[in-house]
Order: structure tokens, then C-alpha cells, then sequence
């Protein structure tokens, strides 16, 4: 099952859905960026006019008012996207909190769309992301494009682990047990009403449950998942997809690692971070990149002309397309358009031997001889360039490798030091490790570690490294000892990262 490769077509394509149930509620009056800057769990500076950013607004004690779409419409109006059923309770929270300030709200039933993928230049709106994709909420219904199959906005939405109000989140939750966390909460910014929870629960070891992505072969036989008679994760939601079954679901801290595979009720679980793939434009650029070599590959050049064309429409900057782009072109004997896409190139990057290259070789191909001689020197003094380049690289490498290795013998001094004093100290061994690991004394790193390990049981790097260690000697039995008390005791202690890393590992070596 590739979920990226099928959502290919909103990802490249454009694709549209009605916001159903949804009411908008309008915002406006001179104080009314101030009065929502201190009510809502955004920045909204981050705002500009018609654009949009999911938002949520809290009680004093971190719990879930409302989610829902704040957009802009200029520095004194605003628009609250909002589930139907949860606008009046949105607007007495809202109210509730209003002492003189200039603002007014006022509620409007209209029908809203939204627009994903590449945003088409005649619809008007608030552009934003939602569901991990470019977006644009409209009034207008779009009637050239496609409208998303139910089925598939499902599974669209699911996977982004955006949450909506009712559905993935409900009132009165805390609001640190939703992915909300992720998608509706500047860190940077001024207080707002449950901050304090907000702050105190994410600067210690985060929720104690959480929501990650459940993929099956088999649907869920409960709502509830156990693992020796211990309950562990919550399924919110789940939806079929490619004979495969993709639950929301909320899951313990000890469970909640990236990769991590687990059997519950005789089925077996694989765990996903959401969202289920980075889908950025630079993502997305290079994503399309690949698939247009693969495309061309196979000998379909119209498709990989199309992609790369694609590529330098979203980034007119990316030489790597511009470059294969005219390689095809030059391949499929259309010479002066491969001539016009490597000047272009040229004029990206004026250091460039290859565009040099090419425009020799397709000048000759067209009888233009003299212009083909004359690229051909440009190509020859630009590779001496590029060699001078490498070798002013190369002598400054060799300094930062020197540096660093006379800041490892520094180090190494005064943990060695520290050890004199106390030869248990957690961290000196954990750092003379490192430092073994780095020179590959995988026998001396195993034994700082060990100790390392000894002295403080939940010192979650060291059984990152111990496994980097044991994974280099090639001592695999004893690895995946480690691997499984590193990651409980990482998960334990709500330190995800190294959790991460060690279940890379264990999935390297199953």
C-alpha cells in the first residue's frame, strides 16, 4: 500500500470538497485581533489578509472549547470557520470573555468549499493548509475541478492527523491529547486562557496518550487495543483503504514509537507517526522529480516531460530539472528547445560545467559549429573552475576534521578527568563512548556504556548509543536485548527521539 503515490492526483492535481455542517461566524471591530490574540491558542501575526490557519480555544484548565478555521479577512475582520453543531458554545466562550472591547460577532449560514492541492488562480478565498495540503476555502463552488470521492477524503484527512471538532477531538478533552498540538498552537506567542496546563504538560514528558496512525490487514475487532491485559490505545476512527485498514487512534507513550509493530485481539498493528508523509513544496518538488526519471526510465517521455515541466512551474529555480529536462528533450532530437533550457541554466548557475557540455553537444547536433567550439572552451575552463572550487573545499574540510578531532581530545581529557573523581559519573561515560563509537573502539564504547547504563537505568541515550555500538561489532543478539529495554525505557520517560532511533534500528534487523 503506497498512501503517498495514491494521492498523487491531489498532490499534483487540484481536487475539491464541500465543508459540510460547517457555519462561519465573523469577527470584527478595531479590537478584535487583540481580543482573539489573547483568546485563541495561535499567533496571529502569523496571519495575513485572505489567508487561514486552524485554531482552538480553550477553558482555564487546557480543555477543549472548540477547533476550527480562523481566517483572515483584513486587520480589523475576521472569519471562525466552525463545526455547526459547536457554533454556540464557541460563541458563548467567546462572549464570556468580552468585557469593552470593540468587537462584535455575527453569524452567517453559507455553503463553503475547499480547494486542495495546486491552487487555481481563479478562485478567490483563504489560502492555508489543511490536511497537510495546500488549501483554499471559498464561496464559490468549483465546477472544472474534480470533487473528492467520500471514501478518499476520508482517508485523505485521516492520515493528515488533523483533527475535527466532534470527530478526532470532542469538548472538555485536554487539549495536549490531541494532534491539535501540532496544527493549532503557536509556541511563540502571548498567554491565553489554559496555557499554563498547555506549557506544564508539554515541557515535562507530554501526554500520557497521544494520537498516531494504526495500520492493519484486518479491521479492529474493538474500539479498545490491550497488550497482556493492559489496556493501550483508544481507536478514534477507522477507514478501509487498499484492502488495508488505517485507524486515529490514541496510544499510550510506551507504544507511540514510529514503526513500532504490536499484536492486539490476534491482530497485528504497525505504528505511524501523522502526518503518514511530509508533503511541503520542496517535498512535493522533489517527490515529482523522481517520479519523472522513473517515467522516463520506462520510456515514457510525454509523462516525464510533463512532470519535469511540472517541477521548474513549482520552483523556477531547480537546476536538476532544468538539466533533464533538456537532456530529454536533446534525446528526443527537439534540440533547440534542450539549447534554450540549458542557457537558462547557465544563467541559474553560471559555474555549471554540464550546461556547457550540453549546449556543445546540441549547438553540433544543429550545424551551429562555432557556437558548439565555443561552449565546448566555457565547459573546459568552468571544470578547472569546479576543480579549484573542490580543492579550497577539500583543504577546509581537512581543518574543521583537525578541529574537531582536537575538541574530541579535549573532551576526552576532561571526562577522563571527571572519572578519577568518580568513575560511575553517567555522563563522562556516556561521552567517552561517543567518543570510542567515533573511533570505532566498538569494544571500549561497549564497556563506558555499559557503565554509563549501570549507573543511571533510564539514561535513554546511552542505550541509543550502547545500540549504535553493538549494531557496528555486528553483536546482534545482544543488540536487540538492548533495543528492547532502550526503547521501554526511552518510551517511559517520554523521550520519543532516541526511542525512534533504536526502533529503526530493530526494524533494520527483524
Amino acid at each position: 500500500m503506497n498512501i503517498k503515490k495514491a494521492f498523487h492526483y491531489i498532490r499534483f492535481g487540484c481536487v475539491f470538497k464541500e465543508l459540510e455542517n460547517y457555519s462561519s461566524i465573523i469577527i470584527k471591530g478595531s479590537d478584535s485581533k487583540s481580543f482573539l490574540q489573547n483568546q485563541l491558542t495561535i499567533n496571529l501575526e502569523d496571519l495575513t489578509d485572505d489567508s487561514f490557519k486552524q485554531a482552538a480555544i480553550l477553558d482555564n484548565k487546557g480543555k477543549i472549547n472548540t477547533c476550527f478555521y480562523l481566517c483572515r479577512n483584513n486587520l480589523n475582520e475576521y472569519q471562525a470557520v466552525v463545526k455547526s453543531n459547536f457554533k454556540d458554545s464557541f460563541l458563548a466562550r467567546l462572549d464570556q470573555f468580552l468585557i469593552s472591547e470593540d468587537v462584535e460577532f455575527k453569524l452567517v449560514e453559507k455553503k463553503l468549499f475547499v480547494i486542495f492541492g495546486l491552487l487555481p488562480t481563479q478562485y478567490r478565498g483563504h489560502q492555508g493548509r489543511m490536511f497537510n495540503e495546500s488549501a483554499l476555502i471559498t464561496e464559490v463552488r468549483p465546477e472544472s475541478i474534480e470533487e473528492l470521492s467520500p471514501n478518499d477524503f476520508e482517508v485523505f484527512k485521516l492520515i493528515s492527523g488533523e483533527p475535527e471538532m466532534g470527530l478526532e477531538v470532542k469538548a472538555d478533552e485536554l487539549f495536549t491529547n490531541s494532534f491539535l498540538t501540532e496544527t493549532a498552537l503557536s509556541l511563540k506567542k502571548g498567554c491565553y486562557p489554559g496555557q499554563e496546563t498547555v506549557s506544564k504538560i508539554m515541557n515535562n514528558r507530554g501526554a500520557a496518550k497521544f494520537p498516531v496512525c494504526l495500520i492493519a490487514e484486518e479491521k479492529p475487532k474493538s474500539d479498545e487495543l490491550t497488550v497482556d491485559d493492559k489496556k493501550i490505545a483508544s481507536i478514534l476512527r477507522t477507514v478501509e483503504f487498499q484492502g488495508s485498514f488505517i485507524s486515529y487512534a490514541l496510544v499510550s507513550r510506551e507504544y507511540r514509537v514510529n514503526k513500532m509493530k504490536f499484536e492486539s485481539k490476534g491482530i497485528n498493528f504497525e505504528v505511524n507517526n501523522f502526518p503518514l508523509f511530509s508533503n511541503t513544496l520542496a517535498d512535493k518538488i522533489e517527490d515529482l522529480y523522481y517520479s519523472a526519471i522513473d517515467e522516463f526510465q520506462l520510456g515514457h517521455d510525454d509523462v516525464a516531460v510533463d512532470m519535469l515541466k511540472l517541477c521548474i512551474e513549482l520552483n523556477p529555480k531547480f537546476e536538476d530539472a532544468y538539466e533533464s529536462l533538456g537532456v530529454l528533450y536533446g534525446r528526443l532530437g527537439e534540440n533547440h528547445k534542450a539549447i534554450e533550457l540549458m542557457h537558462k541554466l547557465s544563467e541559474l548557475n553560471p559555474s555549471s560545467v554540464m550546461a556547457h557540455t550540453n549546449l556543445s553537444l546540441y549547438y553540433m547536433k544543429v550545424g551551429e559549429i562555432k557556437l558548439a567550439e565555443d561552449h565546448k572552451a566555457q565547459a573546459t575552463l568552468k571544470q578547472f573552475e569546479v576543480l579549484g572550487e573542490e580543492a579550497k573545499e577539500k583543504k577546509a574540510k581537512e581543518q574543521r576534521e583537525l578541529a574537531e578531532k582536537e575538541e574530541e581530545i579535549r573532551k576526552e581529557g576532561m571526562f577522563k578527568q571527571v572519572l578519577e573523581i568518580d568513575p560511575v559519573d553517567a555522563l563522562a561515560n556516556l561521552g567517552l563512548g561517543e567518543i570510542s563509537l567515533n573511533r570505532k573502539d566498538y569494544l571500549q564504547a561497549e564497556m563506558y556504556l555499559e557503565q554509563a547504563i549501570k549507573t543511571d537505568k533510564n539514561y535513554s541515550v546511552a542505550y541509543l548509543t550502547l545500540a549504535k555500538t553493538l549494531k557496528a561489532s555486528g553483536k546482534i543478539d545482544k543488540l536487540k536485548d538492548v533495543l528492547v529495554e532502550g526503547i521501554r525505557v526511552s518510551t517511559k520517560n517520554g523521550d520519543l527521539m532516541p526511542a525512534n532511533e533504536m526502533q529503526t534500528i530493530m526494524n533494520e534487523i527483524s
